[in-house]
Order: structure tokens, then sequence, then C-alpha cells
């Protein structure tokens, strides 16, 4: 099942009438951000994700189809200062990095900041990937991909198979 086909699940009522069907509690941005997920790596054997993306529901849906591939999502973070601080103390072995951070900097400078202290395998997931100097700037980090939004569970499917 696609976040797509988890946010538009519904329910229809003996009448006929549409009743959505609530599958995970909503959280605000604050709750999103920078929240570690040690408890979601305890005992399951996938690969360690941080996910860096500063608008909630994207990273919600990230995170969804990253746990159905059965990897784990160690942390997310919704800016450049959190990104560097959560790569370091979780240690990923896969970083899910936006580009442009509304606010709190920008994913590239966070990727190169990473990149230069520990081994994860950065992919960069982006809505401008047709803008050159985007583009020169996120080769400069050798990403291992540069996936385009919006991303596609096969898509990340592929990247976890290289890296593990």
């Amino acid at each position: 099942m696609t976040c797509d086909e988890i946010a538009c699940e519904a329910s229809l009522s003996a009448r006929d009438e549409f009743q959505p069907v609530t599958t995970r509690p909503t959280r605000s941005r604050d709750e999103v951000e920078a929240q570690p997920r040690d408890q979601c790596v305890a005992g399951r054997p996938g690969l360690k994700v941080l996910i860096v993306e500063d608008e909630a529901i994207i990273a919600m849906g990230l995170e969804l189809m990253v746990e159905s591939l059965g990897h784990n999502v160690v942390a997310t973070a919704g800016t450049e200062a959190d990104a560097i601080r959560l790569s370091r103390s979780k240690l990923p072995q896969v970083v899910l990095m936006d580009v442009k951070l509304g606010r709190g900097g920008n994913g590239v400078s966070a990727a190169q900041a990473i990149a230069a202290r520990q081994t994860a395998a950065i992919v960069f997931c982006t809505a401008y990937s047709t803008d050159p100097a985007t583009l020169t700037a996120m080769r400069s980090v050798n990403p291992l991909s540069i996936l385009t939004k919006p991303i596609r569970r096969a898509d990340l499917k592929s990247i976890f198979d290289l890296v593990q």
C-alpha cells in the first residue's frame, strides 16, 4: 500500500456515508522534527535511515515507506543543524536528504558536513532536479542517488538494495 493509498483510505458505512479511516495519529511539525527513533531499531535487522525533510507530511510518508521496506528510521530532522547532529549521534547507513530546507539551512551543506565525517550513503530527494546549479551542488557531494519528488517506494527499494 502506498502512502497515497494510506492517506486516502476510507470505508463506506451501510448507508454509503463516507467515513475516513484513521491509520496513524497525526503529529505536529515540532513532534516530527529532530525526533530520535531508537525504539524502532531494537530487534529489526534493516538499514538505519535518517530522514532530512522540512515538510512534516513528506517526512511521515518517507518514514512509512522506509519502514514498510523493513528498514529503521533512526531519526527525522527538519533543519541542517539537526541533520548534522543526529547523523553524528545515530550513525545512519542511509540519509534521505531534502535539498531545500525551508527553514534552517540547506540539504547540500548538511550532506557535505555528514560526508566529511562518516560513510553514510547520501540520497538527495528533490523537486529541483532540473536546476543546473542545484545539480552541480548535489553532485559535488558524490551522492549514491538523486531522486525526484514525489518519491516512490520502488525507488527507495532500489536504493536500499544497493546499500545492503
